[in-house]
């Protein structure tokens, strides 16, 4: 069976997650188990899609240094397509300290921005990749990275109309310029959520239901949002619909955003339907929250299936991971 490939741009960065216990005090030694050092951000999301049975393609920046080549040797070894991700020599790549709070699942991430004279530029390339995929993903920190801005715009007008595009706001659309927030809701057909995020993306809107009203009047068809403990709600013009979250025992929510949405387009991919595609989004979300960290621990396929078979429901996922 043909895999569909997702093409993702932006977001190449690197977490160093910690578990610890909140609140931390200051003028503290704290002792901790062995901290992680995976791909993080959209590579989260290139790995589980990988994993679940889709081809990827990564578009984005990094440095020419360690973390760089950590984050693009685990992704090429985990059969993701890097050949579109450009290491400059003067330039550091994101490093994230994830510290994690393993008894409350709450974490606070610790960066820095980038700066680079360098500027990814739209090419003959690019447009090659956007011609061989099926859908387009990027997150709102990619708004804010402004050497990928330029091959963002571009990719996104290149993209809109031929294949379905997805966009995930991410908690630092806060800082995105409001012009590249509108361009980003102008060019999105799919929407992947949370309440918070979502009103970000309707300034001077405080209710959800007039943010969805509002957003599905303009270019996007689906509003996915995600409500963490609660599952997820699917908003069409047509109206909403709940999906529970799958009880398990959760050690961490990070990188549960980014395998969600993996979970998500993948299903959409196939063919699946919205309700069906929001029930693999829950359980590949539900998959990720019992591990710590992203990148490699992020779930494979039967992981997602045992969740979905432990919670009595029947989807065939068969052919999801042929080679």
């Amino acid at each position: 069976m043909t895999r569909p490939r997702v093409l993702s741009i932006g977001d190449i960065v690197i977490d160093l997650i910690a578990s610890v216990s909140f609140p931390i005090e200051p003028d503290r030694v704290i002792m901790t188990d062995r901290p992680l050092l995976e791909p993080g951000g959209a590579c989260n999301f290139g790995i589980a899609a990988v994993r679940l049975g889709l081809d990827c393609t990564m578009i984005g920046a990094a440095g020419a240094d360690l973390f760089g080549d950590l984050a693009v040797n685990i992704m090429r070894g985990e059969g993701i397509d890097t050949s579109l991700i450009q290491q400059f020599p003067d330039v550091s790549t994101t490093l994230v300290l994830v510290l994690a709070d393993l008894m409350t699942q709450r974490q606070t991430y610790i960066s820095a921005p980038v700066n680079s004279h360098h500027i990814y530029q739209y090419d003959a390339n690019v447009q090659n990749a956007i011609r061989q995929a099926n859908a387009l993903y990027f997150q709102g920190y990619t708004l804010n990275e402004e050497y990928v801005w330029s091959v963002t715009q571009e990719s996104l007008l290149e993209a809109a109309g031929k294949m379905t595009i997805y966009f995930d706001p991410s908690p630092l659309l806060v800082t995105a310029p409001l012009n590249r927030r509108e361009f980003a809701v102008a060019c999105s057909d799919v929407i992947l959520a949370t309440e918070d995020e979502l009103l970000l993306l309707t300034p001077g809107i405080t209710s959800l239901e007039k943010a969805a009203e509002q957003l599905l009047a303009d270019r996007p068809r689906t509003l996915v949002i995600k409500r963490n403990v609660n599952g997820c709600r699917v908003v069409t013009r047509d109206g909403s619909q709940d999906f529970p979250a799958y009880p398990v025992r959760a050690v961490s929510s990070v990188a549960a955003g980014d395998s969600f949405n993996a979970g998500f387009i993948a299903a959409q991919l196939r063919g699946l339907l919205l309700a069906d595609s929001a029930r693999i989004a829950n359980a590949t979300g539900a998959a990720k929250v019992q591990r710590l960290g992203g990148g490699r621990n992020v779930p494979h396929l039967e992981d997602v299936r045992a969740v979905l078979q432990a919670n009595g429901v029947n989807l065939t996922l068969d052919g999801w991971a042929d080679p």
